[in-house]
């Protein structure tokens, strides 16, 4: 669970969450929560994910949240969008291999036209190995089991020989992936107005609830680029993400 990320933020906290075990429960104390008690250790560690993460959050609490890929051009972070098994995770991880830096796969959360990517591992469906080029043994990697997605493999950028390194940006670009399996990749050009319309779908507002932030949102979307991509073959994807990100 721990992220090796660098992080260029300042450090806001330190907490201590702790679980013990006893008389046949996990118990899981701290992070200003009141105390769980659960029987299983699987619902235990899902338990402990949710508690770290929410605490972390707590500190964006103004911050616009999106569900989406995110990787940097030398002017600000490009963002990839897409509905479920669009292939977020996949491009990700092929861009990744081809040496582009990508920081990212679930979650960026966006203020005022800046970004930051939410630090956590890649997590790969194990089933998209095999559209990837080979990149080590996976077999001993850590893993969780999604109902939807099956197995998923967790991937460390920093374990791939890529620095991996978290901070904020302005958005450079936002991609709306959808997917055309079996077909060659395409970008067409986006208008702003749908692609707010499109991106609203894979975003959550403000946990503050301040008022400005659809604003704030459509703002950041009418200064970034904006595309389509049609994802088909990885390989026809890598010189179209060269233009956008390079």
């Amino acid at each position: 669970m721990a992220q090796r990320a660098e992080q260029e933020l300042p450090l806001l906290e330190r907490c201590e969450i702790t679980v013990t075990f006893a008389d046949g429960e996990y118990r899981i104390s701290g992070g200003g929560e009141a105390d769980e008690i659960e029987l299983s250790l699987a619902v235990t560690f899902s338990a402990l994910f949710t508690r770290m993460h929410e605490h972390a959050l707590r500190h964006y609490a103004d911050h616009i949240r999106i569900h989406a890929a995110s990787g940097f051009a030398p002017d600000g972070l490009v963002l990839l969008v897409g509905e479920k098994e669009a292939g977020k995770t996949t491009t990700a991880m092929h861009l990744l291999l081809e040496g582009f830096e990508m920081v990212g796969d679930e979650l960026v959360l966006l203020r005022h036209g800046e970004a930051i990517t939410f630090p956590r591992p890649f997590y790969l469906r194990h089933g998209a190995l095999a559209l990837l080029p080979p990149f080590g043994d996976t077999s001993t990697a850590p893993f969780v089991n999604s109902d939807v997605g099956g197995k998923l493999i967790a991937v460390d950028p920093q374990k791939l020989g890529r620095r991996w390194r978290i901070r904020p940006a302005p958005v450079r670009a936002m991609v709306f992936l959808e997917p055309n399996h079996g077909g060659t990749t395409s970008f067409k050009a986006c208008s702003k107005v749908e692609m707010v319309q499109r991106v609203l779908t894979q975003a959550s507002p403000p946990s503050s609830g301040r008022a400005d932030w659809v604003s704030d949102f459509c703002s950041t979307i009418n200064q970034a680029e904006t595309v389509i991509a049609r994802m088909g073959d990885l390989h026809s994807a890598t010189a179209l993400f060269r233009r956008l990100m390079t």
